[in-house]
C-alpha cells in the first residue's frame, strides 16, 4: 500500500463563499506546501491559468480572510506566503 501523505489543503475553503479564482489560488498554495515548495509568485505563476492580475488579486483576498500570510517581499515584486491555521480564517 503507498505511503499516503496529508494534505495540506483544508475542506472548509469550499466554504468560505470565496470566488472560483481564490479558492484555485489556495488549492494551488496547497499543491505547492505540499510539494516541498515555497508559496512564491514566481511558483503560483508557473501554475496559474489567468492573468497575474487575478492571481494578484485572489492573493490579496486569501491575506484579507486570513488564510494566507505574507512573509517576504523582494525588490521585483515576488512574495513568499505561508499558509495560516483554520482559527486564523476570517468569513467574508
Amino acid at each position: 500500500m503507498p505511503d499516503l501523505k496529508e494534505s495540506s489543503m483544508n475542506r472548509k475553503v469550499f466554504t468560505m463563499g470565496l470566488s472560483v479564482e481564490s479558492t484555485s489560488a489556495y488549492l494551488l498554495c496547497c499543491a505547492l506546501v505540499d510539494s516541498a515548495k515555497a508559496i512564491s509568485t514566481r511558483n503560483l505563476l508557473e501554475l496559474w491559468n489567468g492573468s497575474a492580475a487575478q492571481l494578484s488579486e485572489s492573493l490579496l483576498t486569501l491575506e484579507g480572510r486570513g488564510m494566507l500570510k505574507r512573509i517576504l517581499d523582494d525588490a521585483e515584486g515576488n512574495a513568499v506566503f505561508q499558509l495560516c491555521e483554520e482559527a486564523d480564517w476570517r468569513p467574508g
